[in-house]
């Protein structure tokens, strides 16, 4: 209705994602819960689904509402990166649900970034979820999501390995890996302390022009790969290439920040116990996931609201029927596991 345009003069697109919808789901945080898992306490501590809920219908219904009236993109379900950065880099796209450096490196990688600095990303928000409290990025006490690393008896230099894995996070370690050894010549420090890749490397890891064979011969040289690895600590971002999008982006992260709080709760999430159910091999082998998926993706482009609904319907009929009310069962076990571990959190 603003008469927005990309920078072929061309209508935008309101909402987008990248690949394969992701992450489509942000655009309806304002219908959700508080939470960690994708189970619900309900009053009196039976445990359900959160798919099994009519929350679920309202926010699945919500993002088919954005499809039914061209607000989100109908080809983000299945788009792929290539496709998303043309529309990301052309400022095609109002909205974009990703990272921050989704968008940004798209922008770069076409010269947007540059040439029309006003079509540079902001942050949305803060936004609030169902109960009218803003969103928190959400964490149990101690490290959430830290990698584990577990060595085998047959380890010849225990203490060696455990060196390495602590060189390899601090400031001087994780240079050594991400950018390799100064003899090397891959990169200099700019003012802020900060290395950055020269030559042909920048321009590799700046616009993503990476050559057959490249993804083998920067693993060859040992870079890039056991950051993924090993790096435990949560340590600064690092960017490639140009200053000024560093800076900017850096800029960026650092003001949501403040609006996008961390929060931590106390106690053990409820997910990390359900394998325990007896019969949890058989629920994995259902395929729920997937089922889902396609029910609701069915519903997205349904003609009418109540033949959406009525999809989500037959989804939530499915899952309780399914495999002789398997999946009921389950649940039943989650309820009776949260009544005796008070210390379980949702």
């Amino acid at each position: 209705a603003y008469g927005f345009k990309d920078v072929n003069g061309n209508d935008i697109i309101v909402a987008t994602t990248r690949h394969e919808g992701w992450d489509y789901g942000q655009y309806s945080r304002y219908f959700t819960r508080e939470a960690l898992t994708s189970y619900v306490k309900e009053a009196g501590g039976t445990v359900t689904a959160d798919a099994l809920t009519q929350l679920w219908i309202d926010r699945t219904l919500f993002i088919w509402k954005l499809v039914a009236n061209n607000i989100l993109d109908k080809e983000c379900f299945r788009t792929d990166s290539t496709l998303a950065d043309t529309k990301l880099g052309n400022g095609t796209a109002l909205f974009m649900a990703a990272h921050l450096d989704n968008f940004s490196d798209s922008l770069v990688k076409t010269g947007v970034w540059n040439t029309h600095p006003e079509m540079r990303p902001v942050w949305v928000g803060p936004m609030n979820n169902i109960a009218g409290q803003q969103l928190a990025q959400l964490e149990t006490e101690g490290r959430t999501g830290t990698p584990v690393v577990f060595f085998p008896k047959t380890c010849k230099d225990l203490e060696a390995a455990i060196r390495y894995i602590n060189y390899v996070n601090t400031k001087e370690g994780r240079t050594v890996v991400l950018y390799g050894t100064p003899d090397m010549g891959l990169y200099t420090v700019n003012a802020q302390g900060i290395p950055e890749f020269t030559g042909e490397y920048a321009a590799l890891r700046v616009q993503n022009n990476k050559p057959e064979g490249w993804d083998k011969r920067w693993r060859d040289m040992g870079l890039g790969e056991g950051m993924s690895r090993l790096h435990l600590a949560n340590m600064d971002f690092v960017y490639f290439g140009d200053n000024e999008v560093k800076d900017d982006k850096i800029r960026l992260h650092d003001a949501y920040r403040q609006v996008y709080k961390l929060k931590v709760l106390p106690g053990y999430p409820i997910s990390s116990f359900e394998s325990q159910f007896p019969q949890w091999q058989q629920i994995t082998e259902m395929g729920i996931a997937d089922i889902e998926k396609t029910y609701r993706e069915r519903a997205y482009f349904a003609a009418t609201e109540a033949q959406a609904r009525q999809i989500l319907v037959d989804y939530q009929n499915w899952l309780k029927a399914a495999n002789n009310g398997l999946y009921m069962k389950f649940l039943d076990y989650m309820t009776q596991l949260s009544k005796s571990r008070p210390e379980l959190v949702f």
